[in-house]
């Protein structure tokens, strides 16, 4: 799809669902290019509740591409940005404050107004953050995945029950996918 074309369905509906669309941005290298990025996701895509930003350690060895993805992560008017990983991770680690970037009212929800986790209590949460390593082998999270029930299981155990042998327990799970 056009990324100029403001009136397509994937840039005005935010989308509560997976969902996977893609466009073009031109740009001269690949540290211009993030910049764009985040410029068209803060004014072009509606919804400020989670974004996911996908490097290779590779790129991350280049100090410019560096520095574009720490300029990304503090740019992003997103109340959640998650590092090689869904951004849904950020709500199921339930340590994390979940809720749309602040600035919402009621004539514009968006994402919605206010957060909910935020079990470490902080005052007025602008943003979480997740750094995860950066993983080829496929998400431990899908539908095709062979153990998903017992992946759940665990999921729930640890939103039940939140502990380090939980979340142990949930990774373990996870990683045998």
């Amino acid at each position: 799809m056009d990324h100029k074309n403001g009136e397509d369905i994937c840039f005005t509906q935010e989308a509560f669902c997976s969902l996977f669309a893609e466009t073009t941005l031109n740009a001269e290298n690949s540290a211009a290019y993030i910049e764009k990025a985040v410029a068209f996701a803060n004014n072009d895509l509606r919804g400020t509740l989670a974004a996911s930003i996908i490097v290779h350690p590779s790129s991350m060895k280049d100090p410019k591409i560096a520095a574009a993805v720490e300029g990304a992560i503090e740019k992003l008017c997103y109340g959640t940005i998650v590092i090689n990983q869904s951004g849904a991770l950020a709500y199921m680690l339930t340590t994390t404050s979940w809720g749309a970037y602040p600035g919402h009212d009621l004539y514009d929800v968006q994402s919605g107004i206010g957060t909910v986790n935020n079990v470490l209590m902080f005052d007025h949460p602008q943003k979480s953050i997740v750094y995860c390593p950066f993983n080829s082998k496929p998400d431990p999270l899908l539908a095709t995945t062979r153990n998903l029930p017992e992946i759940g299981q665990k999921l729930l155990d640890f939103q039940s029950s939140p502990s380090l042998m939980s979340l142990i327990r949930m990774s373990i799970a996870a990683f045998k996918s």
